[in-house]
């Protein structure tokens, strides 16, 4: 028999850094715990490159996951809220082609259903390091990246923000999780299309990620110095797809660019260098 544990809703600021004794985390549950392979604590050097206590699920030796999800108590996205964002870190290493992926999701009856998915990215789009070491586990700050998810179409509701993680190729990878903090960007207004682009400087190879999960169609150009356009496409993405937007232009001379995204509606412009 399962049974829900009704627990009081906060209002964001939230940061989980795993540092307690306890696992999962005071008012965390984590689903499906009869299952051998779940979210775990463990001790490995984190994104300050010192040994942290940070959140792993160890698939490297295992092929039956599916629905491991590790789900927070109830959050407040209150309406009067002028950005709010889930940030978390991640440490992945893709370990030859078994794809895991790594799925947040968002639910409104403590993790009995889920209405929502916020974050989808899998296999070589998820990962951290170029390491292809099965049971890998991050040894510095540089195996980290950090992850910003718009929660601005979450606003009104009283949400729990469950870390789901699937292995679709039989065995895979370790997944590593650490200093989940949901809150309000109070110095910054709500963009929809804000993204990230990295690694920043290149070698004409970038990846651009949006922070707004629920964009569906965007034109992104890429321009150079003078003003001379080097490439123009239209992008449209699934609901359950990843964000994410691979650029492999090895052909880009060394020099100054910019990268132009636009909904029709809005539109952002980066900079970026190739080196």
């Amino acid at each position: 028999t399962e049974y829900i544990k009704v627990v009081d809703e906060k209002d964001i600021e939230i940061l989980e850094d795993f540092e307690s004794n306890t696992f999962p985390p005071s008012e965390w549950k984590l689903q499906n715990i009869e299952q051998q392979l779940n979210w775990k604590d463990t001790l490995v050097n984190g994104n300050n490159g010192l040994q942290s206590n940070v959140m792993i699920i160890s698939n490297s030796m295992n092929n039956n996951v599916d629905n491991n999800r590790l789900i927070s108590f109830p959050i407040n996205i209150a309406n009067n809220l002028s950005n709010p964002y889930l940030f978390f870190d991640v440490a992945y290493s893709n370990f030859n082609e078994y794809n895991d992926e790594l799925i947040i999701e968002i639910s409104d009856d403590c993790g009995q259903s889920f209405y929502d998915t916020i974050y989808f990215k899998a296999g070589s789009n998820l990962e951290t390091s170029s390491s292809s070491k099965s049971n890998w586990a991050p040894n510095e700050s540089g195996d980290w990246r950090r992850e910003s998810i718009s929660l601005y179409n979450q606003k009104g509701k009283i949400v729990s923000i469950a870390f789901n993680f699937n292995n679709k190729s039989n065995y895979g990878n370790n997944l590593f999780i650490d200093n989940i903090n949901v809150k309000n960007k109070v110095n910054e207004d709500y963009d929809p299309l804000s993204f990230n682009l990295y690694p920043n400087p290149n070698y004409g190879s970038f990846t651009i990620q949006m922070e707004n999960y629920d964009i569906e169609e965007v034109n992104v150009k890429v321009i150079d110095a003078s003003g001379k356009l080097i490439e123009d496409s239209n992008l449209n993405f699934s609901k359950s797809a990843s964000k994410t937007i691979e650029f492999k232009n090895n052909f880009l001379a060394k020099g100054f660019y910019f990268i132009k995204i636009s909904d029709g509606q809005f539109s952002k412009l980066k900079s970026f260098v190739v080196l």
